[in-house]
């Protein structure tokens, strides 16, 4: 019942997905609970690089092939109970991020840019959701 998604903040504004290399590329990534119990998920969302015990993991293909990870992680310690909550019915939670912070999108060409989320921890004993999500791709253009 859950369901992780990729929106662009280009794409609220009814602008084609069209940036130039200065421009800014910002992502949303966030999870819909689109079953009829409520669920304890990881909304700490921190961004990293596979295997990590990360919770964002982005997979970004450009003209050159794929793209390294040029921050390696964020560094927020250990999870702990405070970065779960409790996801309603019908209740999405996620995170914003500038995508220029972990990639460098320099070539011009099309990239398609997919979201992995993984969560294996539960700290203290929330009944905290388990297991990984990956939102389908968005393809943008940087002319």
């Amino acid at each position: 019942g859950l369901r992780l998604s990729l929106g662009l903040t280009k794409e609220l504004d009814l602008v084609p997905l069209v940036f130039s290399p200065s421009d800014t590329v910002e992502a949303c990534a966030y999870i819909e609970n689109l079953g009829a119990a409520a669920t304890v998920l990881n909304t700490r969302f921190t961004v990293g690089r596979y295997p990590s015990p990360t919770e964002l993991d982005f997979h970004i293909t450009g003209p050159a092939g794929r793209l390294p990870v040029i921050n390696l992680f964020e560094k927020l310690g250990q999870l702990k109970a405070a970065d779960y909550s409790t996801v309603a019915p019908g209740e999405t939670a996620g995170k914003t991020l500038n995508l220029w912070s972990w990639y460098d999108f320099a070539l011009p060409g099309e990239y398609v840019i997919e979201v992995h989320y993984r969560n294996y921890s539960d700290p203290g004993g929330l009944g905290a959701w388990q297991g990984e999500l990956v939102a389908d791709p968005v393809t943008i253009t940087i002319e």
